[in-house]
C-alpha cells in the first residue's frame, strides 16, 4: 500500500516556452515514484482579454484532468506507466515469447519519438507511425500493430492503464503464397533416411504436423499424458496457443506410428523449439527427399489443409480440424487449389 501523503499525488505544473507561453503538465508522485504526464495544453502570452479568457478555459481543462488523475490513483492506483514500466508489463501480461519480443521492439521504436508516461490513443498512433516506417512486409506491419493493440487491451482490462478507444489497424493484409507439400511429397519425406537422433525427432514432428494440422508451437509442448483412450480410439487433448481454444484430435494408426511411448509428464517430441539448427535440419531432410521447396514447420499445417480439401473433406470440417475460429480463414486453402485446377486446365493443348 502507498504511504500516507500530506498533499495530493498529482500537481498541475507549468513550463516556460521560448515564445513566452507555457506548457502544462502533471507532476505525479505516488508510492515513492515520480513521473510526468504532458497534457499537450498550452497557455498563450496574455496580451489581450481574449488571451486571458482562452487561458482560463485551458487551465480549467487541465485542472479537470488533474482532479481526475487524483481520483484514479486514490481508487485504482497509478494508471499511468512509464516506458520502462511498460516494458516490464510485457513480461507480466504477455505469455507468448514471440509476442513478448515483438512488443518490446515496438515499444523501443518510440523511445525517442513519443512520451510514454501515458499510454493513450496519441501514443498508440505514434506506435502506428513507427511501425509504418519499418522496412518490413505490410503483413508484418499488420501483425506488429495487432500484437501491440491486443497487449494494450489486456492492460486496460486489468485496469493497469486508463480505458480509451484504440485506433483501427489500417495495415491492409496482402495475400501471400502458402508453401505446402503434396501427398506424393509427404510420402517422399516419410521415406527419407535419417542419420542421427535429432534428424529422426525432426522427421517425426514434421510428419505428425502434416498428418494432424496441429501447429508446431502446439505440437512441440504435447506430453504423453495429453493422450487418452475413448471407445478404442486414442484422442489428443490440447490447448491452442494462438487462440487459447481447447481442441482435441482423434489419432489414426497413420499418425500413431510417428509417436513413441513415454511417461505422462514427458514431452512427445524432444526438440529445442527456438533452435535454428532444428529448421536447418528440416530443410536438409526436405532436400534429401528430393523436394525442391523452402519448407518450414508451419508448411506442415498448410500441407494438411490442402490435403484434406484435395481428398474431398468439406471446408467446414477442415476448418474444425485446423481449429480455425472462422471458415473464411480456411477458404484461403480452397483458393490455392482453385489455382492448381486452373493451371491443370490450361495444360490442355489447342484442339
Amino acid at each position: 500500500m502507498p504511504r500516507y501523503q500530506t498533499k495530493a499525488p498529482v500537481q498541475l505544473r507549468r513550463k516556460k516556452l521560448k515564445n513566452g507561453g507555457e506548457s502544462l503538465y502533471l507532476d505525479i508522485y505516488y508510492d515513492g515514484k515520480r513521473m510526468y504526464e504532458y497534457l499537450k495544453l498550452y497557455l498563450n502570452p496574455e496580451r489581450t482579454a481574449k488571451d486571458r479568457q482562452q487561458n482560463r478555459e485551458i487551465m480549467n481543462i487541465a485542472q479537470e484532468i488533474c482532479n481526475k488523475r487524483i481520483v484514479e490513483i486514490q481508487t485504482k492506483g497509478l494508471l499511468i506507466v512509464s516506458q520502462d514500466k511498460l516494458i516490464d508489463l510485457v513480461d507480466k501480461y504477455e505469455k507468448n515469447a514471440v509476442y513478448q519480443s515483438a512488443i518490446r521492439r515496438i515499444i523501443k521504436l518510440v523511445n525517442d519519438r513519443a512520451d510514454a508516461s501515458d499510454v493513450n490513443k496519441r501514443f498508440v498512433l505514434e506506435v502506428h507511425s513507427c511501425i509504418e516506417q519499418l522496412d518490413v512486409a505490410i503483413n508484418t506491419k499488420h501483425l506488429y500493430f495487432q500484437m501491440f493493440c491486443v497487449f494494450v487491451r489486456k492492460l486496460i482490462k486489468k485496469e493497469v492503464i486508463r480505458e480509451f478507444t484504440l485506433p483501427k489497424n489500417d495495415f491492409k493484409l496482402e495475400e501471400t503464397r502458402r508453401m505446402f507439400l503434396t501427398l506424393d511429397e509427404i510420402k517422399k519425406f516419410a521415406e527419407v533416411k535419417t542419420n542421427y537422433d535429432t534428424e529422426e525427432e525432426v522427421k517425426r514432428l514434421f510428419m505428425f504436423c502434416c498428418l494432424t494440422g496441429i501447429r508446431y508451437v502446439d505440437a512441440h509442448k504435447i506430453k504423453y499424458g495429453d493422450f487418452e483412450e475413448i471407445n478404442g480410439r486414442i484422442r489428443l487433448n490440447f490447448r491452442q496457443q494462438k487462440t487459447s481454444g481447447l481442441e482435441y484430435y482423434d489419432l489414426t494408426d497413420n499418425v500413431r506410428r510417428w509417436i513413441e511411448t513415454g511417461k505422462d509428464d514427458e514431452l512427445v517430441f524432444k526438440i529445442e523449439r527456438k533452435n535454428h539448427r532444428t529448421y536447418e535440419c528440416l530443410q536438409r531432410l526436405v532436400e534429401r527427399a528430393g523436394i525442391n521447396k523452402h519448407i518450414t514447420f508451419h508448411c506442415a499445417r498448410h500441407s494438411f489443409a490442402i490435403l484434406m480439401i484435395e481428398l474431398g473433406v468439406d471446408i467446414f470440417t477442415t476448418s474444425k480440424l485446423l481449429g480455425h475460429r472462422s471458415v473464411a480463414t480456411t477458404q484461403i486453402y480452397a483458393k490455392v487449389l482453385d489455382k492448381k485446377k486452373q493451371s491443370a486446365v490450361d495444360l490442355i493443348p489447342e484442339i
